[in-house]
């Protein structure tokens, strides 16, 4: 596949940093924690997809850009989505846009072979057109 048309920034330490899980791209909630990420899209989407699933404890996140927020109850490693549509930018930078997202994850557990306290996994995809 082509690489994603955005960069992410973490702001805080509410994140786990960029990586791949479930064969896919993109970064883990510290479990019982809140995050702000940056997201800057070469090209103002239509919408934003985010795919969520849970980590081992399953989870409670709540998704907010804006004024806009969203929850999602999820039980332990099962999915949900979230789509923001025609999101508003929080400011063009260089002509890319700029959104600010904010999570928080409500629960987290280790697992045997990762002893990081896992929320949930998000993936972001930009929704053209």
């Amino acid at each position: 596949g082509s690489p994603p048309s955005y960069f992410l920034w973490f702001l805080d330490d509410g994140t786990l940093g960029q990586e791949t899980s479930f064969d896919e791209e993109g970064f883990w909630l510290r479990g019982g924690d809140d995050a702000e990420v940056v997201l800057q899209a070469l090209k103002p989407p239509r919408a934003l997809r985010l795919v969520v699933t849970a980590g081992p404890a399953g989870d409670i996140v709540t998704i907010r850009l804006g004024r806009e927020r969203h929850r999602l109850v999820l039980q332990p490693l099962r999915s949900g989505e979230v789509v923001l549509e025609q999101p508003r930018a929080l400011l063009g930078y260089y002509g890319t846009s700029l959104y600010r997202l904010r999570f928080s994850s409500r629960y987290g557990a280790e697992t045997e072979t990762d002893l990081r306290t896992l929320g949930s996994f998000v993936r972001i995809i930009l929704v053209e057109g």
